[in-house]
């Protein structure tokens, strides 16, 4: 945006209230006014607290999916859409499950992810990408992990994020379905709370239909996942390890 606009009122708000700060402790202001940034900074830290604790106790206090698939780890491969490829990638590297595929043409010509035995390099070493050195839990990217092209016709289960019209910010789920067509659906998103650092973001900008000016004022906001991360696996991976009854293997 021209001149990085909206930061510019993070900064001269957060500013202007440290100088009052100081100038009200050193006497160029009454020193009544340090009521105004006790207020600005305290409240807002008060507030940013509790919606992060309240986030927490929410997290914690999930019910974990009641749906047990029946999986067989050596025998069924796992098949995911895009959106979820790090989902089979931590199954097939933490949680002893044999195969990932990809389909080509059908199941006739897949691509098939196995993880190779004889690596023994740390998790956050094996990662790669065109931007340098940087972890991500990737099938592709793994090099640890051996693909090959072959036919597979053995039982899949398949892990899918399904667009759906209409659903709120920051929801969303994960559908597993097993093999014989049973499924089990997980919530996953995230909820929003105050980011650590207070920012004020003010501004106007010009809409569509109807063309207008509409004008916001409000603090940013960090938006925390429901599925966290344990043990190097993505939250995700997690919740549908439990759905098929897999735990963490040593690596």
């Amino acid at each position: 945006m021209f001149l990085l606009a909206p930061l510019w009122s993070v900064l001269l708000i957060n500013l202007g209230f440290v100088a009052m700060f100081f100038e009200a402790r050193s006497g160029a202001l009454p020193r009544w006014a340090l009521v105004f940034p006790v207020l600005y900074f305290g409240g807002y830290y008060a507030v940013a607290i509790y919606q992060h604790l309240a986030v927490n106790h929410t997290i914690e206090t999930a019910s974990a999916p009641v749906s047990h698939l029946k999986f067989d780890p050596d025998n069924t491969a796992i098949e995911s859409d895009y959106g979820n490829e790090e989902v089979s990638h931590d199954l097939l590297v933490f949680c002893g499950v044999a195969r990932a595929i990809e389909p080509i043409y059908g199941h006739d010509l897949a691509l098939v992810f196995k993880r190779d035995p004889s690596c023994s390099a740390a998790p956050a070493s094996r990662f790669s990408t065109n931007l340098g050195e940087m972890p991500r839990h990737s099938l592709t990217m793994d090099r640890c992990i051996v693909k090959t092209r072959e036919s597979y016709n053995g039982p899949v289960l398949k892990i899918s994020s399904p667009y759906r019209p209409g659903t709120a910010e920051g929801s969303s789920e994960i559908i597993v379905t097993a093999s014989d067509g049973s499924q089990a659906t997980i919530e996953n998103g995230s909820y929003p709370a105050l980011s650590w650092f207070p920012m004020p973001m003010i501004g106007c900008a010009l809409q569509d239909s109807p063309s207008a000016w509409v004008c916001d004022a409000a603090f940013a906001r960090t938006r925390i996942p429901m599925l966290q991360p344990k043990d190097g696996v993505t939250g995700p991976a997690i919740a549908v390890a439990n759905v098929l009854g897999l735990t963490r293997q040593p690596l």
